[in-house]
Protein backbone atom coordinates (compact mmCIF):
# COMPACT_ATOMS: atom_id res chain seq x y z
CA UNK A 1 0.00 0.00 0.00
CA UNK A 2 1.39 3.46 -0.87
CA UNK A 3 2.30 5.17 2.38
CA UNK A 4 1.03 8.53 1.16
CA UNK A 5 -2.43 7.01 0.88
CA UNK A 6 -2.12 4.83 3.97
CA UNK A 7 -1.31 7.70 6.31
CA UNK A 8 -3.24 10.46 4.53
CA UNK A 9 -5.47 11.11 7.51
CA UNK A 10 -2.59 12.05 9.80
CA UNK A 11 -0.03 14.21 8.02
CA UNK A 12 0.00 16.50 4.98
CA UNK A 13 0.37 14.76 1.63
CA UNK A 14 0.08 17.69 -0.79
CA UNK A 15 1.60 21.21 -0.75
CA UNK A 16 -0.11 24.34 0.46
CA UNK A 17 -3.13 23.07 2.39
CA UNK A 18 -1.63 24.04 5.74
CA UNK A 19 0.04 27.12 4.31
CA UNK A 20 -2.34 29.74 5.65
CA UNK A 21 -2.02 28.61 9.26
CA UNK A 22 1.73 28.03 9.20
CA UNK A 23 2.17 31.42 7.50
CA UNK A 24 0.40 33.02 10.44
CA UNK A 25 2.62 30.98 12.74
CA UNK A 26 5.93 31.94 11.18
CA UNK A 27 5.36 35.62 10.37
CA UNK A 28 7.14 37.16 13.36
CA UNK A 29 9.59 40.06 13.70
CA UNK A 30 13.04 40.00 15.24
CA UNK A 31 11.62 41.92 18.20
CA UNK A 32 9.48 38.92 19.05
CA UNK A 33 12.54 37.04 20.29
CA UNK A 34 12.47 39.07 23.48
CA UNK A 35 8.92 37.89 24.09
CA UNK A 36 9.56 34.19 23.62
CA UNK A 37 7.91 31.84 26.06
CA UNK A 38 10.38 31.00 28.88
CA UNK A 39 10.70 27.41 27.61
CA UNK A 40 11.62 28.71 24.13
CA UNK A 41 14.20 31.09 25.64
CA UNK A 42 15.71 28.16 27.53
CA UNK A 43 15.90 26.14 24.30
CA UNK A 44 17.55 29.10 22.55
CA UNK A 45 20.21 29.35 25.28
CA UNK A 46 20.90 25.62 25.07
CA UNK A 47 21.46 25.78 21.31
CA UNK A 48 23.53 28.97 21.25
CA UNK A 49 25.71 28.34 24.30
CA UNK A 50 26.75 24.79 23.46
CA UNK A 51 29.25 24.75 20.56
CA UNK A 52 28.38 21.19 19.53
CA UNK A 53 24.63 21.79 19.47
CA UNK A 54 25.04 25.14 17.73
CA UNK A 55 27.13 23.43 15.05
CA UNK A 56 24.58 20.63 14.61
CA UNK A 57 21.57 22.94 14.43
CA UNK A 58 23.36 25.20 11.94
CA UNK A 59 24.46 22.24 9.81
CA UNK A 60 21.01 20.65 10.01
CA UNK A 61 19.40 23.56 8.21
CA UNK A 62 22.37 24.09 5.84
CA UNK A 63 22.14 20.46 4.70
CA UNK A 64 18.55 20.79 3.45
CA UNK A 65 18.70 21.11 -0.35
CA UNK A 66 17.68 24.46 -1.80
CA UNK A 67 16.18 22.98 -4.96
CA UNK A 68 12.58 21.77 -5.34
CA UNK A 69 10.81 20.28 -3.53
CA UNK A 70 13.01 20.93 -0.50
CA UNK A 71 12.91 24.73 -0.70
CA UNK A 72 9.42 24.25 0.75
CA UNK A 73 8.40 22.02 3.61
CA UNK A 74 5.87 19.25 2.82
CA UNK A 75 3.02 21.62 3.74
CA UNK A 76 4.03 24.02 0.97
CA UNK A 77 5.61 26.73 3.14
CA UNK A 78 9.10 28.17 2.65
CA UNK A 79 11.49 25.85 4.45
CA UNK A 80 12.79 27.04 7.82
CA UNK A 81 16.48 27.78 7.34
CA UNK A 82 17.86 28.53 10.81
CA UNK A 83 17.24 27.78 14.47
CA UNK A 84 15.80 31.23 15.21
CA UNK A 85 13.05 30.80 12.65
CA UNK A 86 12.41 27.33 14.08
CA UNK A 87 12.06 28.79 17.57
CA UNK A 88 9.59 31.40 16.31
CA UNK A 89 7.38 28.68 14.88
CA UNK A 90 7.64 26.60 18.06
CA UNK A 91 6.83 29.63 20.22
CA UNK A 92 3.65 30.28 18.26
CA UNK A 93 2.52 26.67 18.08
CA UNK A 94 2.79 25.79 21.77
CA UNK A 95 0.51 28.66 22.79
CA UNK A 96 -2.42 27.86 20.50
CA UNK A 97 -4.86 25.07 19.84
CA UNK A 98 -4.85 23.76 16.25
CA UNK A 99 -7.77 24.91 14.10
CA UNK A 100 -9.83 22.81 11.71
CA UNK A 101 -9.23 23.34 7.96
CA UNK A 102 -11.60 22.24 5.21
CA UNK A 103 -8.78 22.64 2.72
CA UNK A 104 -6.57 20.44 4.83
CA UNK A 105 -9.25 17.77 5.04
CA UNK A 106 -9.90 17.82 1.28
CA UNK A 107 -6.21 17.27 0.57
CA UNK A 108 -5.29 14.86 3.36
CA UNK A 109 -5.78 16.29 6.90
CA UNK A 110 -2.78 17.80 8.66
CA UNK A 111 -2.00 16.46 12.06
CA UNK A 112 1.05 17.88 13.80
CA UNK A 113 2.41 21.31 12.81
CA UNK A 114 5.81 20.95 14.50
CA UNK A 115 6.41 17.65 12.74
CA UNK A 116 5.43 19.27 9.44
CA UNK A 117 7.89 22.13 9.88
CA UNK A 118 10.75 19.79 10.89
CA UNK A 119 10.35 17.07 8.25
CA UNK A 120 13.29 18.03 6.05
CA UNK A 121 15.59 18.93 9.00
CA UNK A 122 14.87 15.43 10.36
CA UNK A 123 16.09 13.97 7.07
CA UNK A 124 19.60 15.46 7.22
CA UNK A 125 22.72 13.83 8.63
CA UNK A 126 23.09 16.53 11.29
CA UNK A 127 19.37 16.40 11.99
CA UNK A 128 19.65 12.72 12.78
CA UNK A 129 22.21 13.61 15.45
CA UNK A 130 20.14 16.54 16.72
CA UNK A 131 16.95 14.57 17.28
CA UNK A 132 18.75 11.71 19.01
CA UNK A 133 20.51 14.11 21.42
CA UNK A 134 19.09 13.63 24.96
CA UNK A 135 19.35 17.33 25.88
CA UNK A 136 17.36 18.30 22.80
CA UNK A 137 14.67 15.74 23.60
CA UNK A 138 14.47 17.03 27.18
CA UNK A 139 13.79 20.49 25.74
CA UNK A 140 11.18 19.20 23.31
CA UNK A 141 9.45 17.49 26.21
CA UNK A 142 9.34 20.81 28.07
CA UNK A 143 7.85 22.54 25.02
CA UNK A 144 5.28 19.81 24.47
CA UNK A 145 4.36 19.88 28.16
CA UNK A 146 3.70 23.62 27.82
CA UNK A 147 1.49 22.94 24.81
CA UNK A 148 -0.28 20.13 26.67
CA UNK A 149 -1.06 22.50 29.54
CA UNK A 150 -2.64 24.94 27.12
CA UNK A 151 -4.59 22.22 25.31
CA UNK A 152 -5.89 20.96 28.67
CA UNK A 153 -7.11 24.41 29.73
CA UNK A 154 -10.36 26.27 28.93
CA UNK A 155 -8.22 28.73 26.92
CA UNK A 156 -7.98 26.07 24.19
CA UNK A 157 -11.76 25.90 23.65
CA UNK A 158 -11.84 28.66 21.05
CA UNK A 159 -11.35 26.20 18.18
CA UNK A 160 -14.40 24.18 19.30
CA UNK A 161 -16.93 26.21 17.33
CA UNK A 162 -19.19 25.76 14.31
CA UNK A 163 -17.35 28.24 12.10
CA UNK A 164 -15.38 27.01 9.03
CA UNK A 165 -12.16 26.74 11.08
CA UNK A 166 -13.86 25.11 14.06
CA UNK A 167 -13.85 21.45 15.05
CA UNK A 168 -17.63 21.55 15.50
CA UNK A 169 -18.25 22.83 11.97
CA UNK A 170 -20.41 20.62 9.74
CA UNK A 171 -17.45 19.48 7.66
CA UNK A 172 -15.27 18.66 10.67
CA UNK A 173 -18.07 16.72 12.37
CA UNK A 174 -18.73 14.84 9.13
CA UNK A 175 -15.06 13.86 8.76
CA UNK A 176 -14.76 12.61 12.34
CA UNK A 177 -18.06 10.75 12.10
CA UNK A 178 -16.95 9.06 8.89
CA UNK A 179 -13.75 7.82 10.55
CA UNK A 180 -15.66 6.39 13.52
CA UNK A 181 -18.52 4.90 11.48
CA UNK A 182 -16.62 1.73 10.62
CA UNK A 183 -19.84 -0.26 10.25
CA UNK A 184 -21.29 2.25 7.76
CA UNK A 185 -24.46 2.86 9.77
CA UNK A 186 -26.71 5.11 7.73
CA UNK A 187 -27.67 8.44 9.30
CA UNK A 188 -25.37 8.17 12.34
CA UNK A 189 -24.00 11.46 13.73
CA UNK A 190 -21.04 12.56 15.85
CA UNK A 191 -23.40 12.98 18.81
CA UNK A 192 -24.65 9.41 18.29
CA UNK A 193 -21.08 8.10 18.55
CA UNK A 194 -19.36 10.19 21.20
CA UNK A 195 -20.35 11.36 24.68
CA UNK A 196 -21.18 15.04 24.23
CA UNK A 197 -24.07 17.50 24.55
CA UNK A 198 -24.72 19.70 21.46
CA UNK A 199 -27.04 21.92 23.53
CA UNK A 200 -24.18 23.10 25.79
CA UNK A 201 -21.34 25.50 25.08
CA UNK A 202 -18.49 23.69 23.34
CA UNK A 203 -20.76 20.63 23.38
CA UNK A 204 -19.84 20.06 27.01
CA UNK A 205 -16.10 19.61 26.41
CA UNK A 206 -13.88 21.29 29.02
CA UNK A 207 -10.80 21.79 26.82
CA UNK A 208 -9.27 20.82 23.48
CA UNK A 209 -7.67 17.80 25.16
CA UNK A 210 -11.02 16.78 26.62
CA UNK A 211 -12.42 16.89 23.08
CA UNK A 212 -9.45 14.96 21.67
CA UNK A 213 -9.72 12.20 24.29
CA UNK A 214 -13.52 12.01 23.90
CA UNK A 215 -15.21 8.75 24.81
CA UNK A 216 -17.48 6.49 22.80
CA UNK A 217 -21.03 6.12 23.98
CA UNK A 218 -21.74 2.97 25.96
CA UNK A 219 -22.42 -0.01 23.74
CA UNK A 220 -20.94 1.49 20.57
CA UNK A 221 -17.97 -0.90 20.58
CA UNK A 222 -19.15 -4.13 22.23
CA UNK A 223 -16.35 -6.46 23.34
CA UNK A 224 -15.94 -9.50 21.10
CA UNK A 225 -16.93 -12.66 23.02
CA UNK A 226 -16.16 -11.25 26.48
CA UNK A 227 -16.43 -14.65 28.20
CA UNK A 228 -14.24 -16.48 25.66
CA UNK A 229 -10.68 -16.24 26.94
CA UNK A 230 -9.18 -17.56 23.69
CA UNK A 231 -10.17 -14.36 21.86
CA UNK A 232 -7.80 -11.37 21.79
CA UNK A 233 -9.34 -7.97 21.01
CA UNK A 234 -8.00 -4.77 19.49
CA UNK A 235 -6.49 -2.43 22.12
CA UNK A 236 -7.13 0.74 20.09
CA UNK A 237 -9.16 2.11 17.21
CA UNK A 238 -6.42 1.61 14.64
CA UNK A 239 -5.24 0.50 11.19
CA UNK A 240 -2.89 -2.55 11.07
CA UNK A 241 0.71 -1.69 10.21
CA UNK A 242 2.73 -4.89 10.68
CA UNK A 243 2.78 -8.38 12.20
CA UNK A 244 6.13 -10.04 12.93
CA UNK A 245 7.01 -13.31 14.62
CA UNK A 246 10.25 -14.67 16.13
CA UNK A 247 11.31 -11.26 17.43
CA UNK A 248 14.98 -10.97 18.45
CA UNK A 249 16.40 -10.03 21.83
CA UNK A 250 18.60 -7.36 20.19
CA UNK A 251 18.44 -6.33 16.56
CA UNK A 252 19.42 -3.49 14.23
CA UNK A 253 16.12 -1.63 14.60
CA UNK A 254 17.57 1.45 12.84
CA UNK A 255 18.07 -0.20 9.42
CA UNK A 256 15.61 0.02 6.54
CA UNK A 257 13.74 -3.19 7.41
CA UNK A 258 13.25 -1.98 11.02
CA UNK A 259 13.36 -5.36 12.78
CA UNK A 260 11.95 -5.28 16.29
CA UNK A 261 14.42 -5.39 19.17
CA UNK A 262 12.90 -6.59 22.46
CA UNK A 263 15.62 -5.25 24.78
CA UNK A 264 15.40 -1.80 23.23
CA UNK A 265 11.61 -1.77 23.07
CA UNK A 266 11.21 -2.63 26.76
CA UNK A 267 14.13 -0.52 27.97
CA UNK A 268 16.18 -3.59 29.01
CA UNK A 269 13.57 -4.55 31.59
CA UNK A 270 13.80 -8.03 33.10
CA UNK A 271 10.50 -8.91 31.44
CA UNK A 272 12.27 -8.94 28.07
CA UNK A 273 13.45 -12.56 28.29
CA UNK A 274 9.84 -13.75 28.19
CA UNK A 275 9.21 -12.16 24.79
CA UNK A 276 12.36 -13.09 22.86
CA UNK A 277 11.16 -15.23 19.96
CA UNK A 278 7.61 -14.02 20.43
CA UNK A 279 5.38 -12.02 18.08
CA UNK A 280 4.37 -8.38 17.65
CA UNK A 281 1.28 -6.74 16.18
CA UNK A 282 1.61 -3.01 15.43
CA UNK A 283 -1.14 -0.60 14.33
CA UNK A 284 -1.55 3.12 13.65
CA UNK A 285 -3.96 5.70 15.09
CA UNK A 286 -4.92 8.81 13.08
CA UNK A 287 -5.78 12.17 14.70
CA UNK A 288 -9.52 12.10 14.08
CA UNK A 289 -10.31 8.87 15.88
CA UNK A 290 -10.70 7.53 19.40
CA UNK A 291 -7.38 7.69 21.29
CA UNK A 292 -7.95 5.60 24.40
CA UNK A 293 -6.42 2.15 24.98
CA UNK A 294 -8.30 -0.90 26.21
CA UNK A 295 -7.12 -4.27 27.48
CA UNK A 296 -6.85 -6.98 24.80
CA UNK A 297 -7.40 -9.76 27.39
CA UNK A 298 -8.80 -10.43 30.84
CA UNK A 299 -6.15 -10.81 33.51
CA UNK A 300 -3.91 -9.14 36.08
CA UNK A 301 -1.75 -6.08 35.43
CA UNK A 302 1.73 -7.13 36.53
CA UNK A 303 3.73 -4.03 35.72
CA UNK A 304 3.46 -0.58 34.15
CA UNK A 305 6.17 1.95 33.40
CA UNK A 306 7.06 4.72 30.97
CA UNK A 307 10.20 5.08 28.88
CA UNK A 308 11.27 8.61 27.91
CA UNK A 309 12.67 8.89 24.42
CA UNK A 310 12.89 10.85 21.21
CA UNK A 311 10.18 12.95 19.57
CA UNK A 312 11.39 13.68 16.03
CA UNK A 313 13.85 10.93 15.18
CA UNK A 314 13.43 8.65 12.16
CA UNK A 315 15.27 5.76 10.56
CA UNK A 316 18.31 6.60 8.39
CA UNK A 317 16.81 5.16 5.19
CA UNK A 318 13.99 7.74 5.44
CA UNK A 319 16.55 10.55 5.33
CA UNK A 320 18.57 12.22 2.57
CA UNK A 321 20.92 9.22 2.87
CA UNK A 322 18.09 7.15 1.39
CA UNK A 323 14.64 8.36 0.41
CA UNK A 324 13.32 11.30 2.47
CA UNK A 325 9.95 10.59 4.04
CA UNK A 326 7.50 13.49 3.44
CA UNK A 327 5.27 11.90 6.06
CA UNK A 328 8.03 11.57 8.66
CA UNK A 329 8.03 9.63 10.85
CA UNK A 330 5.29 7.31 9.56
CA UNK A 331 7.72 5.12 7.62
CA UNK A 332 9.69 4.74 10.84
CA UNK A 333 6.97 3.32 13.08
CA UNK A 334 8.74 0.07 13.91
CA UNK A 335 11.99 1.99 14.54
CA UNK A 336 10.11 4.26 16.94
CA UNK A 337 9.18 1.35 19.19
CA UNK A 338 12.84 1.31 20.30
CA UNK A 339 13.55 5.05 20.58
CA UNK A 340 10.38 7.12 21.01
CA UNK A 341 8.55 8.00 24.22
CA UNK A 342 6.35 5.05 25.14
CA UNK A 343 4.48 3.21 27.88
CA UNK A 344 4.65 -0.47 28.85
CA UNK A 345 1.65 -2.28 30.33
CA UNK A 346 2.25 -5.97 31.14
CA UNK A 347 -0.91 -8.03 31.62
CA UNK A 348 -0.91 -11.67 32.75
CA UNK A 349 -3.87 -13.21 30.94
CA UNK A 350 -6.16 -15.58 32.81
CA UNK A 351 -5.75 -17.97 29.90
CA UNK A 352 -2.34 -19.68 30.40
CA UNK A 353 -2.12 -20.35 26.66
CA UNK A 354 -1.91 -16.57 26.14
CA UNK A 355 0.44 -15.93 29.05
CA UNK A 356 1.69 -12.40 29.49
CA UNK A 357 0.83 -9.71 26.92
CA UNK A 358 2.57 -6.35 26.61
CA UNK A 359 0.49 -3.38 25.49
CA UNK A 360 2.98 -0.81 24.13
CA UNK A 361 1.53 2.62 23.22
CA UNK A 362 4.16 4.72 21.40
CA UNK A 363 3.90 8.50 21.10
CA UNK A 364 4.69 9.91 17.65
CA UNK A 365 6.06 13.46 17.31
CA UNK A 366 3.78 15.87 19.16
CA UNK A 367 2.21 13.07 21.18
CA UNK A 368 4.28 13.59 24.30
CA UNK A 369 1.91 12.10 26.85
CA UNK A 370 1.08 8.42 27.20
CA UNK A 371 -1.24 8.31 30.20
CA UNK A 372 -1.56 4.91 31.90
CA UNK A 373 -4.72 4.65 34.02
CA UNK A 374 -4.15 1.21 35.56
CA UNK A 375 -1.51 -0.03 37.98
CA UNK A 376 0.27 -3.21 39.04
CA UNK A 377 -1.85 -5.85 40.80
CA UNK A 378 -5.05 -4.48 39.30
CA UNK A 379 -7.41 -6.89 37.54
CA UNK A 380 -8.67 -5.84 34.14
CA UNK A 381 -11.33 -7.34 31.93
CA UNK A 382 -11.13 -7.65 28.19
CA UNK A 383 -12.14 -4.31 26.67
CA UNK A 384 -11.56 -2.29 29.86
CA UNK A 385 -9.90 1.12 29.43
CA UNK A 386 -6.24 1.16 30.51
CA UNK A 387 -4.95 4.55 29.27
CA UNK A 388 -4.91 7.15 26.50
CA UNK A 389 -2.84 9.29 24.14
CA UNK A 390 -3.04 13.08 24.32
CA UNK A 391 -3.14 14.77 20.89
CA UNK A 392 -1.77 13.72 17.53
CA UNK A 393 -1.11 10.54 15.60
CA UNK A 394 0.35 7.56 17.38
CA UNK A 395 1.08 3.85 17.15
CA UNK A 396 0.52 0.83 19.41
CA UNK A 397 1.96 -2.70 19.71
CA UNK A 398 0.83 -5.94 21.30
CA UNK A 399 3.74 -8.24 22.20
CA UNK A 400 3.24 -11.97 22.88
CA UNK A 401 5.60 -14.45 24.51
CA UNK A 402 7.52 -17.12 22.64
CA UNK A 403 5.49 -20.27 22.26
CA UNK A 404 2.09 -18.55 22.14
CA UNK A 405 0.31 -19.73 18.98
CA UNK A 406 -1.46 -16.60 17.75
CA UNK A 407 -3.93 -17.01 14.90
CA UNK A 408 -4.46 -13.57 13.39
CA UNK A 409 -7.61 -12.35 11.71
CA UNK A 410 -7.06 -11.90 7.98
CA UNK A 411 -7.58 -8.13 8.15
CA UNK A 412 -4.60 -7.84 10.55
CA UNK A 413 -2.20 -9.42 8.06
CA UNK A 414 -0.57 -7.94 4.95
CA UNK A 415 -1.06 -7.11 2.20
CA UNK A 416 -3.17 -4.22 3.42
CA UNK A 417 -5.61 -2.66 0.92
CA UNK A 418 -5.32 1.04 0.14
CA UNK A 419 -8.76 1.69 1.61
CA UNK A 420 -8.07 -0.29 4.79
CA UNK A 421 -10.38 1.11 7.49
CA UNK A 422 -9.62 1.19 11.16
CA UNK A 423 -10.41 -1.95 13.11
CA UNK A 424 -12.74 -1.03 15.92
CA UNK A 425 -11.57 -1.12 19.48
CA UNK A 426 -12.44 -4.37 21.30
CA UNK A 427 -13.08 -6.13 17.98
CA UNK A 428 -11.53 -9.57 17.53
CA UNK A 429 -8.04 -9.45 16.02
CA UNK A 430 -6.67 -12.88 17.00
CA UNK A 431 -7.23 -16.09 18.92
CA UNK A 432 -5.19 -18.80 20.61
CA UNK A 433 -6.92 -22.07 19.84
CA UNK A 434 -3.86 -24.24 20.52
CA UNK A 435 -1.97 -24.76 23.79
CA UNK A 436 1.39 -23.13 24.19
CA UNK A 437 4.29 -25.00 22.65
CA UNK A 438 5.16 -27.77 25.09
CA UNK A 439 8.85 -27.01 25.53
CA UNK A 440 8.13 -23.43 26.53
CA UNK A 441 7.90 -23.07 30.29
CA UNK A 442 4.49 -22.01 31.54
CA UNK A 443 5.33 -18.77 33.33
CA UNK A 444 1.76 -17.89 34.24
CA UNK A 445 2.43 -18.88 37.88
CA UNK A 446 5.45 -16.61 38.20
Amino acid sequence: MPLLQYFSDWLPIKPAFYTAWLDRVSVRTEDDKANFHPAIREFKRLIERDPTLFMLFTSMFDEIPTYPPYHYDPAGDPQIRDHLEMLKVLDRVIQRAPPWSDQAWSLGIPGVPINTALKWPMATVSGRAVFLEPRVNVMFKKLLDVWAQHLSSPASLGVLNDQPDGWLSPNALSAMTKKANIDNVEGITFADIYICDPTRSFWGFKSWDDFFTRKFKDGLRPVAEPSNDTIIVNPCECVPYRVQSNVSKRDKFWVKAQPYSIDDILGFDSLGSRFVGGSIYQAFLGPLIYHRWHSPVTGMVKKTYKIPGTYYSQKASASFLGEPDPLAPTQSQAYETAVATRAVIAIQADNPDIGMVIVLPVGMSEVSSCEVTVSANQRVTKGQEIGMFHYGGSTVCLIFEKGVVVEWEKRCLPPYPEDQPSIGISRKIASVSLPRIAEIEDRSKQ
